[in-house]
């Protein structure tokens, strides 16, 4: 007789819910030059409310509502239980704990900024603000004091999160938006030509349910295919909050079977280091694969493999939104410095981000900071010894056209002022911002004594080349090293990256 079979455990329930860690710098805050950028944790204030139910201390979150997106939630609750709107930056880890039994919460957090544009709103549904008895205080804090003032221990792990974030320069970021055009009639169904095929009934939903993802991340500027379907697909909310239309003929399907170098470089030009804005790319399926060998490029190799890899890469109506960092090259060029990404697999689970998050890791990026610091402070000593001259080797020079005048045999009452006084003279053209040159030498002693001026004392002229008086001028002057051109002080990276599609029932 078989033996009965193990009752099946009931399924879970998963309660989805959204929210943001809402930060702004601080009044007196420092960045980084070319940056928004801030140094240290002082520079940085962030966002928490006060429930009076559970007498505790949060971020801003909310369970999502029906028919609506994970994005969409997270702003809706900031603006409820703050009375502020926000765009959403990086995605932050997952939360997720029990409310019962067979029942967990997962709360979907993101890094959220205060300075989204007003156009943007027009996308979103209004919202009424939280009564008291749900949220009864909000209130700016330091990252110190809200370490203190935060209760769940999971709340601090993404404070420390955002922390580790500001160490790295990643902090401030803004979303370039790679986006595939909504879904288009058939083909077979079309006789017209391809640029002019619309899109079919799903594409128009889809470009409904797009128009509250683009608020979300409050893109402002679109840069599009030409073609029908693509126009469509940006024009609802381009048209709903004027937002700009860039036209990239370039990005078209039969453009770029032409020249698929000149959309590499729209694409690079969009990645380009530089003040940043949100902005989506709206492109057909063809062109895909040249955008992500560009993202690749820019990408860290363990948030590099989130890019799709296989046809068709992208949905349609789908988005790649990559959070792009304005990482100043002090950071950037830092050795060993891991990237944090919440959406990698092996770093989602608790105890990996213990690991990333624990106090050994912590004081060893303290250590690469206090060296940089050494470094950077060694340098501007060596900058400053190379600006300043050298008494010392100013009076050898002038003492050494005091010899050359001797050996020459003319003019040895200037040789002899010259010989008794070269420390002063030294210190005097110091003083005065010059450098010893021919141009304190009169013309007339100047030709006699050609060769002799450049050489040190004991050497014969015999064995040194001819020489014009043009060359012993430019051997006499004093040539201060100069310093290089500075070069770009920040550096385009991609920090984070998120495969996002419309919300469907």
């Amino acid at each position: 007789m078989m033996a009965a079979p193990r009752p099946r455990p009931p399924r879970g329930k998963i309660v989805q819910a959204a929210g943001a860690v809402i930060w702004r710098l601080s009044a007196d805050a420092q960045t980084y030059v070319d940056t928004r950028c801030p140094k240290t944790e002082e520079d940085i204030e962030v966002l928490i409310v006060h429930r009076p139910k559970y007498n505790d201390w949060s971020w801003p979150k909310g369970k999502r509502e029906p028919g609506e997106s994970l994005l969409e939630c997270a702003t809706r609750e900031v603006e409820e239980e703050t009375g502020l709107t926000a765009r959403l930056q990086a995605p932050l880890t997952t939360q997720r704990y029990r409310l019962g039994t067979h029942t967990t919460k997962a709360v979907y957090y993101w890094l959220g900024r205060i300075d989204v544009e007003a156009s943007a709103l027009r996308a979103r549904t209004p919202v009424q603000r939280a009564s008291k008895k749900e949220i009864d205080e909000t209130r700016w804090v330091s990252p110190k004091k809200a370490l203190k003032l935060l209760t769940r221990r999971g709340d601090q792990r993404l404070l420390e999160e955002v922390l580790v974030k500001l160490r790295a320069g990643t902090l401030e970021t803004a979303p370039l938006i790679i986006v595939r055009h909504g879904k288009a009639i058939s083909r077979k169904e079309w006789n017209e030509g391809e640029a002019l095929r619309p899109l079919d009934r799903e594409g128009v939903h889809q470009v409904r349910q797009m128009t509250g993802l683009f608020s979300a991340y409050g893109v402002s500027r679109f840069v599009t295919s030409p073609w029908r379907r693509c126009l469509a697909t940006v024009g609802t909310y381009a048209s709903l909050c004027g937002a700009s239309v860039e036209i990239a003929l370039e990005a078209s399907e039969e453009a770029y079977v032409k020249d698929p170098e000149s959309f590499r470089t729209t694409v690079k030009r969009l990645m380009r280091a530089g003040k940043q804005v949100p902005t989506a790319l709206c492109v057909h399926r063809p062109t895909l694969p040249t955008v992500f060998e560009e993202i690749k490029q820019r990408t860290p190799s363990v948030i590099a493999r989130q890019i799709p890899q296989e046809d068709p890469y992208l949905r349609t109506a789908e988005m790649l939104v990559c959070h792009i960092a304005m990482v100043p090259d002090v950071l950037a060029d830092a050795s060993n410095q891991k990237v944090y990404d919440p959406n990698c697999d092996k770093q989602i689970s608790g105890n990996n981000v213990d690991e990333l998050l624990s106090a050994k890791e912590l004081k060893k990026k303290h250590r690469r900071e206090r060296r940089l610091k050494g470094i950077l402070a060694e340098a501007e000593v060596k900058k400053s010894k190379k600006n300043t001259v050298n008494p010392a080797i100013l009076a050898q020079r002038v003492q050494g056209k005091a010899v050359a005048f001797q050996h020459s045999g003319v003019h040895t009452e200037k040789a002899a002022m010259y010989g008794d006084d070269a420390v002063g003279l030294a210190k005097e053209e110091q003083e005065s911002g010059k450098s010893p040159s021919c141009s304190k030498i009169p013309d007339d002693h100047r030709k006699h004594t050609s060769v002799h001026e450049s050489l040190p004392t004991g050497v014969k002229s015999g064995n040194m080349p001819h020489a014009t008086p043009k060359n012993v001028s430019e051997k006499l002057t004093l040539k201060t090293s100069k310093l290089p051109k500075p070069g770009p002080k920040v550096t385009a990276r991609i920090v984070s990256i998120e495969r996002v599609r419309p919300f469907t029932p």
